[in-house]
């Protein structure tokens, strides 16, 4: 490495931080990101190599050698000093370095697609700087490097004789990288071309950012495993390979995988990264929490909010508003940059690595050789849960990654779908004796619709008893509908729980649930609440009741009363019958939970007969039906998108399709329009807690809304909202 007296120390990559006189150095921010490597190749685990790819790891240290060398050009130089813009590539003149550095003319396509796409797509750098046409612009571009600096990096590459720049090495290493995208044909060639430039994105920012890329001691050490575990959580901790987890809510499956990941850890090459993931926001949220807990700052939150919620957790938690904000934005950048070890987030945002949007290639990389713990798989509709099967293929496949499937409900179906998909699956069920021993509940059926009359007939003598009621629903209409009818009779004892309430008062909500009904908490209380209460929080009812939904939900709505078994047995009232509406779900999904119900009126549900209920239920909405929706969407998305990946390149319209397909939309009421814009005004608090006014909807409820207007691209929806029952609409 050059000294500080020498030339090349006065050859910058960056501008001064603020504060500084002096910018990094190039050589500096070399050795930097090429530092990054050993880590993410252990990450990796060997998987290029598996691929086919033996030269894949010089090619990453060759291109990140490579990648900025550009930049002793004159007129970077005097910009990164505070000059006027430079207007050209600088990883363009990069790749006049190339040759010299990489020995070899088989390697130099890969190094230089590498090189010259650590910015732009490579179709936009060839579109611009085309060989053909662009001869005097590369000419120019090489005449800016100062006489003699050459050699200067010669000397400190190491090469010898590598003599003076040539325009025509440009042209012929961006000839090299355009024909390489081109022909590379095969799904195995196209992952490795975007592993590469995943790998190398990775290090470049991860290196420039100067934020080490950690392995996770705290998270492999932790103490995860129970001192007197059930039968399942040690087997399934057992586990060699895949495997897939049936026990009842409540029963430990969270440690048993955790556990089954520390072990797989310690018995592979490389060092992995562990990826929680489960279906809704608010479950993440809560795993993430609990999880933090043991392993700090190894395990990020990750989703579309993440950013909002680690904001107002660490207000609640006593932050002043500029701190709290300082640290949710740490978080993010960190989570963005792929630095810790371990993430809770949803498949959606796994599923972009695979998209070809713009950044998908280092969430593709960061996949590669991992962990994954997925949690109620059964919980997505046909389409997606496809797609999610689809990008499993690719996750535990080529990407050699190994699977811990959990589910208190999996359909025999889901689980062959399962077994093909993973060689070897290990299936682990709770046994006989967990099972009776939790039994837990008395399921109650009936033919009528749930009604506030009704509510209130059990409400009314659960509260004086002392207890607290859970209301489940199928419509957030009908959640508001019941809980305003109920909140007349008993007061403030009401709390309604719903999708469409904005971050800040379903925060508070959700507090005040946790407060009352969490762990050690025995508060009298009725909860009103939609589906999102099936796997969010840990709360804990003495009696429910619930309208008619597909079995596996209404199994997980159950699984909220006497979840600690606090009780022999609490009834579950199950309300609907043949006059049920079935939005949000399908009339069959209804009439087949309704027919398995309906036969055990006044029965304890035996958990061990769980399984067979949700195979019968499954077989009469049609299960052959739901299984080809499924595997077509599989096979869709195999087909389309995992085996024709772009290469060296992203499309944006792939990135917009993702976010319509998952992500859904945010609205302001008008009603909260002014102290959003008083928010946004607000130094201290500023844009994230201005951020928590809006209000989740779907892409096609926001048609129906349709939006006053937008403001600095907010949709103002003219639709009144209250704190205690959410956004209303017809």
């Amino acid at each position: 490495m050059p000294s500080p007296s020498s030339p090349l120390a006065e050859v910058w990559a960056k501008s001064p931080a603020a504060g500084e006189q002096r910018g990094e150095s190039l050589v500096a921010h070399t050795d930097e990101v090429i530092a990054r490597l050993g880590v993410l190749r252990r990450r990796l685990g060997g998987v290029p190599e598996r691929l086919g790819a033996p030269r894949f790891w010089a090619h990453a240290e060759a291109a990140l050698r490579c990648h900025d060398l550009g930049k002793v050009a004159e007129g970077f130089q005097r910009m990164v000093r505070g000059g006027e813009w430079w207007g050209r590539r600088h990883e363009v003149l990069s790749l006049a370095f190339v040759p010299p550095v990489v020995a070899d003319p088989a390697d130099r396509p890969w190094v230089a697609a590498a090189v010259a796409t650590h910015h732009h797509d490579l179709p936009d750098i060839w579109e611009r700087y085309k060989p053909a046409l662009a001869a005097t612009e590369l000419a120019a571009m090489v005449a800016e490097v100062p006489a003699g600096r050459a050699e200067q990096m010669w000397e400190w590459l190491g090469v010898a004789g590598g003599g003076p720049l040539d325009p025509g090495d440009i042209a012929e290493m961006l000839i090299g990288a355009h024909t390489l995208s081109r022909q590379l044909a095969t799904p195995a060639e196209r992952l490795v071309a975007n592993l590469l430039r995943g790998v190398v994105l990775t290090a470049d920012h991860a290196g420039s950012a100067g934020v080490p890329l950690r392995e996770g001691r705290r998270l492999w050490a932790a103490p995860f495993e129970p001192a007197r575990p059930y039968p399942h959580q040690s087997a399934t901790a057992a586990a060699t390979g895949h495997v897939a987890l049936v026990a009842p809510t409540g029963s430990g499956k969270t440690e048993a995988a955790l556990c089954w990941a520390q072990r797989r850890r310690a018995s592979r090459d490389g060092s992995p990264r562990l990826f929680y993931v489960l279906p809704y926001q608010a479950s993440i949220d809560a795993m993430y929490r609990r999880l933090e807990r043991h392993v700090g700052n190894e395990v990020a939150l990750v989703h579309s909010r993440a950013v909002r919620h680690l904001y107002r957790w660490l207000l609640d938690d006593g932050q002043a508003p500029a701190t709290a904000r300082a640290r949710a934005q740490r978080h993010r950048a960190l989570t963005r940059l792929h630095e810790p070890p371990a993430r809770v987030t949803t498949p959606y945002q796994l599923l972009r690595g695979l998209f070809g949007g713009r950044g998908a290639e280092p969430v593709l990389a960061d996949t590669a050789g991992s962990l994954l713990v997925l949690d109620e798989l059964h919980a997505y509709e046909p389409e997606r849960l496809g797609l999610i099967l689809a990008g499993l293929g690719l996750w535990t496949g080529p990407l050699r990654g190994e699977a811990c499937v959990l589910s208190a409900t999996l359909p025999s179906r889901l689980l062959a779908l399962l077994g093909e998909l993973l060689p070897g699956l290990t299936e682990v069920r709770a046994d006989a004796a967990t099972l009776r021993r939790f039994r837990r509940h008395r399921l109650l059926p009936r033919d009528a619709p749930l009604t506030a009359g009704a509510a209130l007939a059990t409400a009314r003598p659960a509260l004086a008893r002392g207890e607290a009621v859970l209301v489940v629903v199928n419509r957030v209409s009908r959640a508001i509908e019941l809980g305003e009818a109920l909140g007349e009779q008993l007061g403030d004892v009401v709390e309604v729980l719903h999708g469409r309430l904005n971050a800040r008062d379903r925060a508070r909500k959700e507090r005040r649930l946790h407060q009352a009904r969490g762990p050690g908490g025995r508060d009298p209380l009725v909860c009103v609440a939609t589906q999102v209460v099936e796997v969010s929080l840990d709360v804990d009812f003495d009696v429910g009741l619930t309208e008619v939904a597909p079995l596996g939900a209404l199994i997980q709505r159950m699984g909220r009363v006497n979840r600690r078994l606090r009780r022999p047995s609490a009834d579950v009232l199950v309300f609907g019958g043949a006059r049920s509406e079935p939005l949000p779900y399908e009339a069959a999904d209804l009439e087949a939970a309704w027919s398995v119900l309906a036969a055990h009126d006044g029965e304890p549900v035996d958990e061990g007969m769980l399984q067979s209920w949700l195979d019968e239920t499954l077989e009469l909405a049609g299960g052959a039906g739901w299984e080809s929706r499924v595997r077509k969407a599989q096979r869709d998305f195999t087909r389309d998108f995992l085996d024709e990946m772009p290469v060296f390149s992203s499309d944006a319209a792939l990135a917009d399709r993702f976010d319509e397909l998952f992500d859904g939309a945010e609205v302001l009421p008008i009603g909260l329009e002014d102290e959003y814009e008083a928010l946004l005004a607000d130094p201290d608090r500023g844009p994230l807690e201005a951020s928590e006014l809006l209000v989740p909807v779907s892409f096609r409820q926001l048609a129906r809304l349709k939006p006053q207007r937008r403001e600095r691209g907010t949709s103002i929806v003219d639709a009144p909202y209250d704190e205690k029952t959410g956004l209303t609409f017809v």
